[in-house]
Formats: C-alpha cells, structure tokens, sequence
C-alpha cells in the first residue's frame, strides 16, 4: 500500500519519466494483482480518474510556479535597464496575484516599491512595503525587518524624522538580523547627525561591532565621523577622512570641508566632480548651486 501513500508527491514532484513508470506500476497491479483486483475491483475506475486527474492538474500547477518566477526575474530585468514604471508594476502585480511562495511575493512588494521610488513616488514605495506588511502572508521574520528598514530609508529621505526613527527603533528592538540591525543602527546615528546630536551619534555607533565601528569598514561611519569634525570646525581632519570617497555624500562633505577651510578652488573642483560623476540627482543639483555662490564669493571677498 506504499504506492497509494506516495500518489500526491511523485505526480505534483517527480519528473515525467517517474510519474509514467508510477501509472504504468500502478495500472499493472491493479490489472495484473489478483489481491488488488479483489480489494479494489468496485474502485478500479475510480482510482484510475483520481490518477489521471492529478496527473493533468501538476502540469499547471508546476507551470503556474515557474511563470511567477519568470515573471519576477523579467521584472528585475526591466528594472535594471530602467524601463517604464507601468512595464514593471505590472508584472510585479500579476506575480504577487498568482504566486503562493510569500517570499516571492514579498520580493515582488520590495522591487515595486523601489521602482516606485525611482520613479520619483516615494509615498507610493512606503504604501506598497506597508500594503504587503498587512496582508495574508506569513513572512519570514528577516523580511519583515527589511521591510521595515526599508520604509525607515525612504521616510529619512524625505526628512520624515519621526518616522524614519520609529521603524529603525523597531528593528534595533527585535535585533533578529545582523544586516538590518547595522543598517537601522547607521539610519539613527544619521539622524541624530542631522539633528546635531553628536553625543547620541557616538553611542549608537558604539553598539556595533568593533569590526562594523571601524572606520575602514564603511565609508558612511567615516563620512559621520567626517560631519562631526565639520560641526567642531575641524576642517582639516574631515579633509584627510574624506580625500579617497567617491560617494555622493561623500563628495559633497569633502567640498563642504574644503569651503570651511577657506580651499574655495578645492571646493568649486570637488562640486564640479559630484556634479561629473552623479548628473542629474538632487545632490549633484545642490552642489552646482553651491559651487556657483562659492564662485560669486570669491569675487565679492578674495582671499
């Protein structure tokens, strides 16, 4: 009686070539077994239906499967070559319709939102991150703190502090994902700068680990240390941290340190390279008009 046991798992999971040799071992005992025959003679039909009804409802089920995934990687594609929002979401909406893996319809949420965000639709990034929070999925604990970090970034991007600090909290709260604890931890400490908090900057950065503390290890805890060398007037110091970045933060810090330091030909060439390296984003935009009033001050006070 194994065989029967094991009907569901070899038509939805085996290959072709196992299920034929399942219904071709199973229709010889059924016609061939006199035991068999005697037990099941009423239900041979029967049987024998159920079989090939199972056997015909794996082939779309298996497919249906494979589409989601084709779909979602199609969409990854498409975001990559920065293709129309409409082109993606819709994609990413049939995904998160047919799926029944809650991961990929969670990474389905997670593509969207940023291709939302992209689009310049930050509040419409956030509402598909929370959309997919409250719905039927149960989904592992380590994307639902992405989520939240996620929601937490776009929040601070668009200087919605309070917000921003209440789903970082979260995340330093249940600390059940190293990655997404470091990333809330440095999304507060970034505020805290902002609010020219050093103080509260210093501790939250001492809760990492000394490896993650290091200023070597990620160019964000240099560019913070950096800002609060600035805020002392310490600009030689920001200066020598920030000489090697090629970030956009980065960059522009540097320039802000070399305008401190009264290096406006430094300053000018620093914006200039933001604006070279990162055209057309807000901060290249901000440093073309800082470099414009550090030109139209060296002309109204030479140095």
């Amino acid at each position: 009686m194994r065989l029967f046991r094991s009907i569901p798992r070899v038509l939805l999971e085996g290959s072709d070539l196992a299920r034929n040799k399942y219904l071709s071992g199973l229709i010889s005992l059924m016609t061939g077994d006199p035991m068999v025959q005697h037990r099941f003679r009423h239900f041979k039909i029967g049987v024998l239906s159920i079989v090939c009804f199972l056997l015909l409802i794996s082939i779309p089920v298996r497919g249906e499967g494979n589409s989601a995934w084709l779909q979602y990687k199609q969409a990854a594609m498409l975001f990559k070559q920065n293709a129309q929002l409409s082109e993606i979401t819709h994609l990413l909406e049939d995904v998160q319709n047919t799926t029944l893996d809650s991961v990929l319809f969670g990474r389905a949420a997670f593509l969207m939102s940023a291709a939302y965000e992209r689009s310049g639709q930050p509040e419409q990034a956030i509402t598909e991150l929370q959309a997919s929070g409250k719905s039927k999925w149960n989904f592992p604990k380590s994307m639902v703190t992405e989520s939240w970090l996620r929601i937490g970034s776009i929040y601070s991007k668009l200087g919605k502090t309070k917000q921003a600090k209440s789903y970082f909290k979260r995340i330093t709260e249940n600390r059940n994902n190293p990655f997404t604890l470091k990333e809330a931890v440095l999304g507060l400490a970034w505020i805290a700068a902002d609010e020219n908090e050093w103080a509260k900057c210093d501790s939250l950065l001492s809760q990492l680990a000394p490896d993650e503390h290091s200023e070597t290890s990620d160019d964000r805890i240099i560019i913070l240390k950096a800002r609060q060398a600035i805020a002392n007037e310490q600009s030689e110091t920001a200066i020598q941290m920030l000489k090697d970045s090629q970030s956009q933060t980065g960059l522009f810090f540097l320039a802000k340190a070399h305008e401190m330091a009264e290096n406006r030909i430094m300053a000018v060439s620093v914006y200039k390279k933001l604006q070279d390296l990162y055209p057309n984003t807000p901060i290249a935009k901000q440093a073309l008009f800082n470099a414009a009033e550090v030109f139209l001050r060296n002309f109204l006070t030479p140095l």
